[in-house]
């Protein structure tokens, strides 16, 4: 019975690791966006449509970090990740 809840623990505690590992990087990739890019892209003629997809990328992966859901973290991660000048 002591296994059982020790394991239980262990599960929790890799989840909570996870989903901190998951918050740090995607924290990254959204200074990365709002720091490098959109003011890079700012700069260039005519790519404001594309200033707008990733403000919009922004405001999805602040929102997986606040509602705590994990899967949309990853998913906003990814989307931030693939954003490239």
């Amino acid at each position: 019975m002591n296994t059982d809840h020790n394991n239980a623990r262990d599960i929790s505690t890799i989840a909570c690791e996870t989903i901190s590992t998951i918050d740090l990087a995607l924290q990254r990739e959204i200074a990365r966006v709002r720091d490098e890019l959109i003011p890079a892209y700012m700069s260039i003629p005519g790519t404001v449509f594309a200033v707008l997809i990733m403000r919009s990328a922004l405001e999805s992966a602040r929102q997986a970090i606040v509602s705590g859901n994990t899967v949309g973290m990853i998913a906003a991660y990814q989307e931030l990740k693939g954003l490239k000048l």
